[in-house]
C-alpha cells in the first residue's frame, strides 16, 4: 500500500507498529506484545459471546432443544431464536435462477439461514461451544484488521440470503454490528412445484 503525496512529502498510512527497530529484539518483543494483546481481545470477545449465547439457553439444555427442534421444527420455543434456517426448508419450491457472482456487502442481521445446518453458531450468530474458538479468533482478527480472508459465499433466495461457508467471519462480524462483503455464488426464487420444473432445466448448485 502506497502513501498519498503531500506538501512534506509522501504521506504513510497509519499503522500499528513497534517503536523499536522491527529487527532488533526490542522490537520483536514490542510487535509480540501487540499481537498478543490482539489476540487477547478476541478471545475475551469470542468468551462473552458464548456467555451470552449460554445465558439465553442453560447449557445442560442445549443439546435438547436442538434435537427437539430438528424433530419438530415448526414448534415455538419460547425466548430468542437458537436455530439458523436451513436450504432444505424451502428446497422443494426454489428454482435456480442467475446470474451469479456478484460481491455484496450485507448486513450480518440480513443473515439468518445456512444452506446446511450448522450446529456451530446460533441464530444471532453467536458460538455455540469452545470447539470454534481457535477458527472463530482467527476469523475475528483478520475481520479486524484488514488482512485478507476468503469472502463468505451466500445463496440469495428471492433476497434472502443463505450463507454457504464462511460462517465464523459472519459471526464475529455479527461480534461488531458490522456488514459483511460476500460473494452470491447462486440465486433461487420461489415457486410452487419448482422441484419437479428443475428437473427440466440446470439443477444449479448442490
Amino acid at each position: 500500500m502506497t502513501g498519498r503525496a503531500g506538501p512534506a512529502g509522501p504521506v504513510r498510512p497509519a499503522r500499528l507498529a513497534p517503536v523499536a527497530a522491527a529487527g532488533s529484539p526490542a522490537g520483536t518483543l514490542a510487535l509480540l506484545a501487540v499481537r498478543s494483546s490482539s489476540a487477547a481481545a478476541s478471545h475475551a470477545l469470542f468468551s462473552r459471546r458464548l456467555r451470552e449465547h449460554r445465558r439465553d439457553v442453560p447449557h445442560a439444555g442445549v443439546r435438547a432443544v436442538r434435537d427437539l427442534l430438528r424433530r419438530h421444527p415448526d414448534l415455538d420455543v419460547p425466548g430468542p431464536p437458537m436455530r439458523l434456517d436451513t436450504f432444505a426448508e424451502v428446497e422443494d419450491v426454489a428454482l435456480p435462477v442467475g446470474p451469479a457472482g456478484e460481491v455484496i456487502d450485507v448486513a450480518v442481521a440480513d443473515l439468518s439461514a445456512v444452506v446446511t445446518e450448522c450446529r456451530d453458531f446460533d441464530a444471532r450468530w453467536r458460538p455455540t461451544g469452545e470447539h470454534v474458538r481457535a477458527r472463530w479468533v482467527a476469523a475475528e482478527q483478520a475481520a479486524r484488521t484488514g488482512r485478507s480472508w476468503i469472502l463468505p459465499r451466500l445463496w440469495d433466495v428471492d433476497g434472502r440470503y443463505y450463507v454457504l461457508d464462511g460462517h465464523a467471519l459472519v459471526s464475529a462480524a455479527a461480534a461488531h454490528g458490522a456488514e459483511v462483503t460476500a460473494e452470491v455464488t447462486a440465486r433461487f426464487t420461489l415457486v410452487p412445484g419448482a422441484r419437479h420444473l428443475a428437473g427440466a432445466t440446470d439443477p444449479g448448485p448442490r
